[in-house]
């Protein structure tokens, strides 16, 4: 998820890979946790002025997507809630979404 925030290394940069993500998001991860059922829970700081047009729908998608196959591809993971600054509801209001729906692998890999 580290990686993932730092968004694409200068030699992915200059094979023509862009990201929502840059240097300047590089420490977006504030904690990561996983319980023994396989629950995750990620934890981000507080990056809605940094990066608002995630909040569009469209935004919104892509944030989910590159968040969600980064965590599920550990299998050891079966569903996640994102948080930023340690509350779910904060993320997503941000993506005017209400309640702090959790994303199955199941769901996730239904989703086209």
């Amino acid at each position: 998820m580290n990686q993932l925030v730092k968004g694409p290394t200068p030699q992915e940069r200059g094979q023509g890979l862009s990201s929502v993500f840059s240097p300047e998001t590089a420490g977006l991860v504030e904690s990561i946790g996983v319980d023994q059922s396989g629950a995750a829970t990620v934890s981000l700081r507080d990056f809605r002025e940094e990066l608002p047009g995630l909040s569009t729908s469209e935004g919104g998608v892509i944030l989910i997507q590159l968040l969600s196959h980064t965590v599920f591809q550990f299998s050891s993971i079966d569903q996640v809630e994102y948080q930023i600054e340690g509350r779910c509801a904060t993320f997503w209001d941000f993506l005017q979404a209400s309640g702090c729906p959790v994303i199955t692998r199941s769901e996730f890999q239904a989703t086209p």
